[in-house]
């Protein structure tokens, strides 16, 4: 790339970014969010691995289920009020 073009580019951004067309946003909020979804989804994938390998569910891990659906939800419902 040409010096003339990078200054170009540059040009081009700034001009962007001053008219408003650029917006910086906090993501850190949505990070979080989705770390604790990870997580929880892969506990959930642990606990179907083995429910399909053995094809027992015990009463604890299925409350451990609906407890983990319930978080989710939660997670999924507070992103929205924002």
């Amino acid at each position: 790339m040409s010096s003339k073009c990078i200054r170009d580019t540059v040009s081009k951004v700034k001009t962007k970014y001053q008219d408003g067309y650029i917006v910086n946003t906090d993501t850190t909020p949505l990070k979080k969010q989705y770390e604790e979804m990870h997580k929880i989804g892969v506990n959930i994938n642990q606990i179907a691995k083995k429910v399909n390998s053995t094809g027992d569910l015990y009463p604890e891990e299925k409350q451990e289920l609906k407890e983990m659906v319930k978080e989710l939800w939660r997670i999924l419902r507070s992103s929205q009020l924002k």
